[in-house]
């Protein structure tokens, strides 16, 4: 009588656990008597607060590394990775600035950009053609 005993288990989290505002686990306890009904505890919950971390990356890489003549096309492509721990939708690419005299880079992300889970990467591509006045 009296006596205790503690259990363990461990939970290793997934990306789906990241949509809800708490991990919640509840548990009981029973035994085998000698003789007669196996008693059960009252359940027992722990509720753990998710925090959502949300991050992503961006690295961007042209095909060339230097430009001769006008009209050379320079393919940029842009490496996204979601970074933090909860998936992302809607993923897009800004150019945020551009020195070149002609139409700037339209960036262009593939299907895969409308729902990033964590840790995936999509590849994002802009092409610019050069101008005389790039030279």
């Amino acid at each position: 009588p009296g006596a205790q005993i503690t259990c363990t288990a461990s939970y290793t989290t997934t990306a789906a656990d990241y949509t809800a505002d708490s991990l919640d686990n509840t548990a009981t306890a029973t035994g085998t008597p000698p003789s007669g009904t196996p008693p059960v505890s009252a359940p027992s919950t722990v509720e753990i607060p998710v925090v959502s971390a949300p991050a992503l990356t961006v690295s961007k890489t042209a095909d060339r590394t230097r430009i001769t003549a006008a009209g050379e096309t320079i393919n940029y492509s842009f490496l996204v990775t979601n970074t933090g721990n909860v998936t992302l939708t809607g993923v897009t690419v800004t150019e945020t600035a551009f020195t070149g005299t002609g139409t700037p880079p339209v960036v262009t992300c593939p299907a895969g950009a409308a729902s990033l889970a964590a840790g995936a990467t999509v590849t994002c591509t802009a092409s610019y053609v050069v101008t005389q006045a790039d030279i």
